[in-house]
């Protein structure tokens, strides 16, 4: 199998229009809703040396039109510690391409859940804890073109994985002010 490789070309007059809109509503303390859509247009020319002419191209890589959408559900107990659980979607029409074809359109869903508690020395909670659990491409896509550029999405199919964290709120302070004066001002 030949290895397919990309070049950079140079286009004239490159232009790009878009607009990108997002809405959030929290129906009460505990669920949230969103949804994201972008559309993206392009135009340039590129220098077609069979023709001796600039053709009018679209840009590579382009969609025009993605969404995203979400439903999340937090819930705090007595004890100050939350339960979370959240569905995550994403899609994007095909991706143009000059070379091999163009790149299939997608959707992509994850589902999550988290639980954090905190530990409580008085009125403080120096530690706070967090367990997060999911799915990653709930339905299994993975984009099967024949060539050997994935075009449309890169994601390997469904993944399932899990994260614990840690996080310290309070600690001490590793320099006095002067010196932190000085670190700040050379950085």
């Amino acid at each position: 199998l030949p290895i397919k490789t990309r070049k950079y070309k140079n286009l004239e007059s490159a232009k790009t229009y878009g607009a990108d809109v997002t809405l959030r509503y929290r129906f009460n303390k505990e669920w949230t809703a969103g949804l994201g859509y972008s559309y993206l247009d392009t135009d340039a020319e590129l220098y077609d040396s069979d023709d001796d002419v600039l053709k009018s191209v679209i840009i590579d890589g382009m969609a025009h039109h993605k969404g995203n959408c979400y439903v999340t559900w937090n819930h705090t107990l007595k004890n100050e510690n939350t339960w979370g659980a959240g569905i995550y979607g994403r899609a994007s029409i095909k991706r143009y391409y000059h070379l091999n074809g163009n790149g299939k359109g997608y959707q992509l869903w994850r589902l999550t859940g988290n639980y954090s508690f905190s530990t409580k020395h008085g009125k403080q909670r120096p530690l706070t804890f967090n367990l997060e659990a999911g799915v990653d491409n709930i339905f299994n896509y993975v984009d099967k073109t024949d060539h050997v550029l994935h075009l449309g999405t890169t994601n390997p199919g469904t993944t399932v994985y899990a994260a614990f964290t840690i996080r310290f709120n309070h600690g001490k302070k590793l320099f006095n002010k002067r010196t932190s004066n000085v670190v700040r001002n050379c950085i």
